[in-house]
Order: C-alpha cells, then structure tokens, then sequence
C-alpha cells in the first residue's frame, strides 16, 4: 500500500490519460489506502468474535460498520458538506475508523470465560 501510495501517478498512467480522471482516481485510491488500514485491523478482530462463538459481537461489528457508521457518514458528507463523490469515499474511511474502535471496545469489555 505505501509503494503504491508513492507511485500512484504512473500506475495511473498505464490505464488513462485523461487528466480529469487521473484526478479522480488519485484522490479515489489515496483515501481507499489510508481506508484499508483499519479494515484490516477490523477483520481479524471482529473474526475473534466468530472464531470464538461470540457471533453477536461479531454481527454487532459488521452491522455497525455499514448501517450505524457508513450510511450515516454518506448522508452528513453529502447532504450538509456536500462533498459529491468524496462523500462515499470519505465514508468507507470513517467508518472503518469507528468500526475498529467499536470492535476494540467490544473486544475489551467481552467475558472471554463466559461459555457461549
């Protein structure tokens, strides 16, 4: 991700040359990139829910990450910030942000001895 971070502009090129859309992806995979981060710290964490027989936990995670925190964000980014396409983009970003956060919280206060 960081090499391709860094090289982004002649990976581009290999696909278009148009400068409108060389803009638009670049600023498309900056954010998917930092996005990614977190979402692949989520993963495996909400999988220990699963893995362990905390399915709920595991649900409240993937539910959370789309209805509670993805949706929201699209709505406020579009409609008050009014950031067009960046909207969604922007909203892939915070809300794996706060899904890893809820899903560490959660992870902390869950009863491991309890049987499930």
């Amino acid at each position: 991700m960081i090499v391709l971070f860094l090289i982004l502009n002649p990976v581009i090129d290999i696909f278009t040359k148009d400068i409108e859309i060389k803009k638009h992806s670049i600023n498309y995979l900056k954010i998917m990139l930092i996005s990614v981060i977190p979402w692949a710290i989520f993963q495996p964490l909400a999988a220990v829910f699963q893995g362990t027989g905390h399915t709920k936990f595991g649900m409240y995670c993937h539910f959370g990450r789309v209805w509670i925190f993805r949706v929201p964000f699209i709505l406020i980014f579009e409609n008050l910030l009014v950031l067009y396409e960046f909207s969604i983009w922007y909203s892939m970003l915070f809300s794996n942000l706060f899904a890893l956060v809820f899903s560490f919280v959660l992870y902390k206060r869950v009863d491991w001895e309890k049987k499930v």
